[in-house]
């Protein structure tokens, strides 16, 4: 496996991986949404966001990069700058049958490096309370929880 930085051909694989790891995210904080309604959802997204995406990737501030073998993509991670001290993990998503494999990891660490070469001071990562596999990872790399997120609906 090689992690890279990522091209604009692989956007394609990227939103795939994105779409999917979005919907199991999903199935986890919304279990009497149906994948279904999910991935129509999702669907309303299709042009715009590999175009956000693809921005994304031009920015300085932000670095995008994959894992692949044999040429087949099976996880993409982005970190971005948010402000002079604080860097950002925003995405971390690996195909689910390389799941549990430490690739996650190998992403977040090569993330981490280069938020570390940028010279933030610290790095925090968003995630649903319900993705253990996610926190499970950051807890592994070292990350501590510092907020809860709050919501209601009116």
């Amino acid at each position: 496996m090689k992690l890279r930085k990522t091209k604009k051909e692989d956007i394609k694989r990227i939103d795939e991986l994105y779409v999917d790891g979005s919907v199991r995210e999903g199935k986890l904080q919304f279990p009497k949404i149906t994948i279904k309604e999910m991935k129509k959802d999702l669907a309303k997204y299709k042009t715009s966001r590999p175009k956000c995406f693809l921005k994304d990737m031009k920015s300085k501030n932000n670095y995008w990069l994959v894992a692949e073998e044999n040429s087949e993509i099976f996880g993409f991670g982005q970190a971005r700058i948010q402000n002079k001290e604080t860097g950002r993990i925003e995405k971390i998503y690996v195909d689910k049958k390389h799941a549990g494999k430490g690739i996650g990891l190998k992403i977040l660490k090569t993330l981490e490096k280069w938020l570390k070469a940028k010279k933030v001071k610290f790095i925090e990562s968003g995630i649903y309370y319900k993705n253990k596999p996610s926190i499970k990872l950051h807890e592994k790399a070292g990350y501590k929880p510092i907020s809860i997120k709050m919501r209601k609906r009116i």
